[in-house]
């Protein structure tokens, strides 16, 4: 200690020194390369020495990944122990670290600022950026941008040459019901080239993606020329965003299909699996679609603009599910939009899937333990208990709103009382 005091009072009377003899600071002169000797930092450096500074270089780079590494596994062990009570696990995941997954951080972000209004509403970017993020960034926006503009040149040359007006709202959902129904034929007017696109056909192969995925997805559907009740009617809201015409989605059970009006203010129902207008009374013949779900608007009704873009995240969130599984990172996704689209059943549901597998991930803890037998047990577990009681929540919600799930065979036997339908209307 006697010898820093020392020190520091050496130092002191040195740096008053040099405060006493320093001038004022003059303005520095140029640089002459001719008649001053060149500084160190311009003097040429000996292999040796750009060696060194290129290791130096390099350990700090390294020194910085691993400081970053220690910081995202110290976040990590954090939240994992918010969530650890009396050696309980009350969370689920997160599995992957949600910063390295920028595609999807990078998608989820850019649909939340066209909620908030801070950038405008794009339907064609926001279904790019959830499944680009799924494609792991392979999806090019080139391709997907100009397939979806190319598409409505040739229908506009097409209604042109066809003498079909494109004046009102009508004119041109009509327009967009004749490409996806009967398909067109028309010359490019820059390539010269005639191009056939035929009718969009509906894929019954694995319809709702549990092999594959992208079978639920636009890019898949401009590909191959088939799709889903998912993927139809947004190809349709893409389209229709292009031409400037107005449209909906709108759902049933397990099923989303087209809505617009007229000019009269009358909504027609556009179904895009068999390509033709349907009436309410043909949408609700399933049997699933109760009077409750429709008091509550849940079912046959149509969706703005603000509700789209949540169903996007939601797509975006189903993605994230179907590659790294359903964790708190993809339950924060849904959660930061629930507030834009508060009736939307789908997104009751998924915080419903959600706390389902946390209730049961938390019960088989418990199971383990000697106090705990079955759910009468739960009050001993004050946090448990709010889990079970909230999944119970969620699912008065659903029952609340008239939400009858559809079974598969149901579904693919309306499918084709549809099909009958539309081949009597064609006759």
């Amino acid at each position: 200690m006697k010898r820093f005091s020392l020190f520091l009072v050496g130092y002191l009377c040195v740096l008053g020194s040099v405060l006493a003899q320093t001038k004022a600071m003059q303005a520095p002169r140029p640089y002459d390369m001719y008649s001053t000797p060149p500084p160190a930092a311009l003097q040429p450096r000996s292999p040796q020495q750009m060696m060194l500074k290129q290791q130096r270089s390099q350990q700090a780079q390294n020194q910085r990944l691993i400081q970053q590494a220690q910081q995202r596994e110290h976040e990590r062990q954090s939240l994992k122990q918010k969530k650890i009570v009396e050696g309980i696990h009350y969370g689920l995941g997160p599995y992957i670290i949600w910063q390295r997954n920028l595609l999807y951080r990078d998608a989820a972000n850019s649909i939340y600022q066209m909620l908030q209004g801070t950038h405008p509403f794009n339907l064609r970017k926001a279904v790019y950026k959830v499944e680009n993020a799924y494609l792991d960034g392979d999806l090019s926006k080139t391709w997907f941008d100009s397939t979806i503009q190319n598409t409505i040149l040739l229908l506009k040359v097409y209604c042109k040459k066809n003498k079909y007006a494109l004046n009102t709202n009508t004119d041109k959902n009509l327009a967009l019901v004749h490409l996806l129904t009967k398909g067109i034929h028309a010359k490019h007017p820059v390539t010269k080239q005639r191009i056939t696109i035929p009718p969009y056909q509906y894929d019954f192969e694995d319809y709702i993606g549990e092999k594959d995925h992208t079978k639920m997805f636009v890019s898949k559907l401009l590909r191959t020329g088939s799709g889903n009740c998912h993927s139809l009617p947004l190809l349709y809201l893409l389209l229709a965003e292009e031409l400037g015409a107005k449209a909906h989605l709108a759902y049933a059970p397990s099923h989303s299909y087209i809505m617009f009006q007229n000019e009269e203010g009358q909504w027609l129902n556009y179904e895009t699996t068999n390509r033709f207008i349907i009436s309410n009374q043909l949408l609700m013949s399933s049997g699933f679609v109760k009077a409750e779900a429709i008091k509550s608007g849940i079912f046959i009704q149509p969706v703005d603009q603000k509700e789209l873009l949540v169903q996007c995240t939601m797509d975006l969130a189903n993605a994230y599910e179907v590659k790294f599984g359903l964790d708190e990172n993809c339950i924060g996704m849904v959660s930061r939009v629930q507030d834009y689209a508060p009736m939307n059943i789908y997104l009751v549901m998924h915080f419903s899937n959600y706390q389902t597998k946390l209730a049961m991930y938390v019960e088989k803890q418990l199971l383990l333990r000697e106090d705990y037998s079955s759910t009468d047990d739960l009050p001993k577990y004050p946090i448990a208990l709010n889990i079970f009681n909230e999944m119970m929540r969620l699912y008065d919600i659903i029952d609340e709103r008239g939400y009858a799930p559809i079974p598969k065979e149901a579904y693919e036997a309306w499918l084709q009382d549809i099909q009958k339908a539309k081949a009597q209307q064609d006759e």
